[in-house]
């Protein structure tokens, strides 16, 4: 079932003519606040930001190249005026960054660099004001101040194994200035390290419910599945062919950069993960149909001259099930263990409805006009069955999502079990 609904972002005030003819006489009065006082200006734009003492934000939003000739005269007032105390204010602001400087931070700090030569070079006398050196300096402080926090982190996070982290953090820290030799090679050697190539063997196929392995012991799991077969059609459907899509699709959508899947034919050298899957599918069919009473709500006159009223109203529904389900019984293995790291025993159901109407319990004599539900014309207009096929490819693809968002809840973290298993070192 699909549910449309919709998001109602101003983004421009000059696209509210747009907006009013989507929204109608709702935001007529929001838009014509906003058509009474214009789109804002750039210089107003800047002035709003300094009011709210947001003078780093008001610096960048001096953008040279869309400046009017009428902002660019305000600004070059203003800065003439009261340079003096925007640079003070500037110096307070860069002040009050310590070692909690976030990313975000670090890249505003650079705009803002940059934004300081467009203003020098647009407003070369008036810009004297800001004392352009000591305002750069301070912005380089506290950008350093990011760079040694994230260089004392570093060996931290190595000793707790958090591989990827301390990768990030190098990254992080390269963006800012040279790595030295020591951290230079840390971060080649996590490079390569933090690759994980996952190889899925072959899919087997378990023709049983999941009642009759659900409670396998993990030590069987191994012997278990290689004892089983590995060809399925379902209406014509490649059942291991099929999952596999699937499973590759929300693997390579889901997953982070650090992992890489390879079949199991693939030489893949480094394997970190071996996934060992048996999958199965069962089609049933309701034995009888299921009657279902709906409460539901129409629009009634019981008079000509009457207003419409809401009624409630209740009819019966005949119901007959088919429920397409498909189960996996699938295990990860680290390489040269016998016993799985994780086993993963579980099924997901599709059922397709095919409705047929039936009588009204309580509809009322004396009704003289009615205007039926978008529920109970949804009911009659009668349920869309498709071809068989179709459904055994949905309840796979529910099937194959369902996995890998378990299977990467535990082995895409930082640390992995891989890391833990097998510890970060640099080869010498």
């Amino acid at each position: 079932m699909f549910f449309w609904y919709h998001t109602f972002i101003v983004m421009d005030v000059c696209n509210c003519f747009r907006v009013i003819l989507m929204y109608g006489r709702h935001v007529f009065v929001i838009a014509s606040i906003f058509f009474l006082f214009g789109c804002p200006t750039q210089y107003e734009q800047f002035e709003e930001y300094y009011f709210q003492d947001q003078f780093i934000n008001a610096v960048l939003e001096i953008q040279p190249e869309s400046l009017s000739y009428d902002v660019e005269r305000s600004l070059q007032k203003f800065l003439a005026r009261n340079g003096a105390r925007l640079k003070g204010n500037l110096i307070d602001e860069l002040s009050q960054f310590n070692a909690g400087i976030t990313e975000e931070d670090v890249k505003r700090l650079h705009d803002f660099i940059n934004a300081l030569d467009s203003i020098e070079q647009l407003f070369p006398e008036e810009s004297s004001y800001l004392d352009k050196k000591v305002l750069v300096d301070l912005a380089r402080q506290a950008i350093e101040l990011y760079s040694s926090k994230k260089e004392i982190d570093i060996p931290i996070l190595m000793a707790n194994q958090r591989y990827r982290q301390a990768f990030e953090s190098l990254q992080l820290l390269q963006n800012q200035r040279s790595l030295n030799v020591t951290q230079n090679n840390l971060h080649d050697a996590l490079a390569l390290y933090l690759k994980r190539h996952v190889v899925f063997q072959p899919i087997r196929i378990h023709d049983k419910p999941i009642e009759s392995f659900k409670d396998e012991a993990v030590e069987d799991h191994w012997l278990n599945y290689i004892s089983k077969g590995e060809t399925l059609l379902s209406h014509s459907i490649n059942v291991p062919e099929e999952f596999l899509r699937h499973f590759e699709h929300h693997f390579n959508k889901e997953k982070s950069d650090y992992f890489f899947l390879h079949k199991s034919d693939s030489k893949a050298d480094n394997i970190s993960y071996s996934l060992a899957v048996s999958i199965g599918i069962e089609e049933q069919e309701s034995l009888v149909e299921e009657r279902r009473v709906i409460e539901d709500e129409f629009l009634m006159k019981f008079d000509v001259h009457s207003d419409w009223q809401r009624y409630p109203i209740s009819y019966e529904l005949f119901v007959d099930t088919v429920t397409y389900t498909a189960s996996i019984d699938a295990a990860v293995y680290l390489p040269n263990q016998k016993l799985p790291i994780a086993h993963y025993v579980f099924e997901v159901r599709y059922p397709v409805d095919d409705v047929r109407m039936g009588d009204f319990l309580d509809f009322p004599n004396h009704v003289i006009e009615v205007t039926q539900s978008q529920r109970y014309k949804s009911y009659n207009e009668g349920s869309i069955i498709r071809d068989p096929g179709y459904y055994v490819e949905e309840v796979l693809d529910d099937l194959a999502h369902v996995f890998v968002i378990k299977l990467l809840n535990t082995i895409d973290q930082d640390p992995d079990p891989y890391a833990i298993a097998t510890p970060f070192h640099i080869k010498k």
